[in-house]
């Protein structure tokens, strides 16, 4: 009988055990999405292979970074950390996928000379996202360009190496603007590699079928909250296809990079889906086992 009792306080003890700790699991989940993960910019390194790369491109490395969101929760003390990161990195491109504010400029002068701060031997390149226009699109397009950036609204560049071209495009905002991508490729040939800006990486849709190779986007910030074994659970319109990292698409050689961005939106949480800044090294298919 005493064995039976001792056997009852002790499930008893368990129960209490095993009900604290599912008790604050996700309170211990929900404090380091906030004020840990949030703020552990990663590094993200990829290499990709393109057909039409031209040699004189081969070895070109692209830094890419995406949906700061500054405002209450992230702001040029933030940012210039994540500069700081780029800088490093020594890229030959630097490129930015949209999204700069969240819902308004914020402290816009010091966030023009933090960006400032950044430079690149073949230039840094930007696209309007959503939440600029939320913002103003007209006033974070100067603000940009203030900063040194040339914004590409439907339009492109022609870029040279002994003789060799590659183009860099990007289109207006998928969702609050007019992407055009026939106007932002103008007078391309079909047969030039092309690079494509886009907020939304759902617009491959669009790129693909124009002959775009490799399109890099933002917007959908992996997600932001992210399960083991499920990935994503909730991620914006425009961001459902191609919610994160490097992936094929299926009826074009386009490939699409979405970085995870660096800010937030909404709740200023993050979980399995930590802040990121991507270097791409492109590589002409073929070639890539010389890494010198």
């Amino acid at each position: 009988m005493q064995q039976n009792t001792s056997e009852v306080r002790l499930s008893r003890t368990d129960f209490l055990r095993q009900l604290a700790y599912w008790l604050w699991l996700p309170v211990g989940a929900g404090l380091y999405s906030v004020f840990i993960e949030r703020s552990r910019l990663e590094l993200r390194f990829h290499t990709i292979l393109l057909d039409r790369l031209p040699m004189a491109f081969d070895g070109l490395q692209i830094a890419q970074f995406s949906d700061t969101h500054l405002g209450h929760f992230y702001g040029p003390i933030d940012l210039e950390k994540a500069v700081e990161r780029i800088q490093s990195l020594s890229p030959h491109l630097i490129t930015f996928t949209g999204d700069l504010f969240d819902r308004r400029l914020h402290e816009a002068d010091e966030t023009i000379e933090v960006l400032s701060r950044l430079s690149a031997p073949l230039g840094k390149y930007a696209v309007l996202g959503n939440h600029d226009y939320r913002s103003g699109a007209a006033e974070v397009a100067e603000l940009l360009q203030l900063a040194g950036f040339h914004v590409l609204n439907n339009q492109h560049v022609l870029m040279e190496r002994d003789g060799d071209h590659l183009i860099l495009a990007g289109v207006d905002d998928t969702l609050h603007g007019n992407p055009d991508l026939k106007k932002a490729l103008g007078d391309r040939t079909t047969a030039a590699c092309t690079i494509l800006l886009v907020h939304e990486p759902d617009f491959a849709e669009v790129s693909g079928a124009g002959g775009v190779d490799l399109q890099l986007s933002g917007h959908t910030h992996g997600g932001q909250v992210r399960l083991p074994l499920i990935g994503h659970l909730v991620v914006p319109p425009h961001g459902e296809k191609y919610p994160d990292g490097l992936q094929q698409t299926a009826d074009w050689p386009l490939q699409v990079y979405t970085n995870r961005g660096i800010g937030t939106t909404g709740l200023p949480v993050r979980l399995f889906c930590p802040p990121e800044i991507a270097l791409l090294t492109l590589r002409r298919k073929g070639h890539e086992v010389n890494t010198g």
